[in-house]
């Protein structure tokens, strides 16, 4: 008498085994995408109290640990680590300029 594939013990086997490996790459998949929407948000907060270097260190957190599935948290953070890096840059002090300038003179003879 033949029996049908379905109703074979390996058969059984090999679909629940295939089933809750889909399973565990839809929920590994899903935790990818949350982490880098929280580290995206942390960014966020982070530029909105004018911390860019902080921000940036969520952007590019984004950017090496969650890029595997190219998500909307990592396009975004890739247009926010240029906009960080532009403030940044703004920031920098001139040529011979202080970034930090001290109320004491500077020891130094020609400062």
């Amino acid at each position: 008498m033949s029996e049908k594939l379905y109703n074979k013990d390996w058969f059984q086997r090999t679909v629940l085994i295939v089933l809750a490996l889909i399973i565990v790459y839809i929920m590994a998949y899903a935790e990818i995408i949350h982490r880098a929407k929280v580290e995206f948000r942390n960014g966020e907060e982070f530029e909105s109290q004018q911390d860019y270097r902080q921000a940036l260190w969520s952007y590019q957190a984004v950017l090496d640990f969650y890029s595997t599935p190219e998500s909307k948290w990592v396009r975004l953070a890739r247009e926010k680590v240029v906009f960080c890096q532009g403030k940044l840059d703004q920031a920098k002090p001139a040529e011979g300029e202080d970034l930090f300038p001290s109320v004491m003179p500077s020891p130094l003879p020609g400062k």
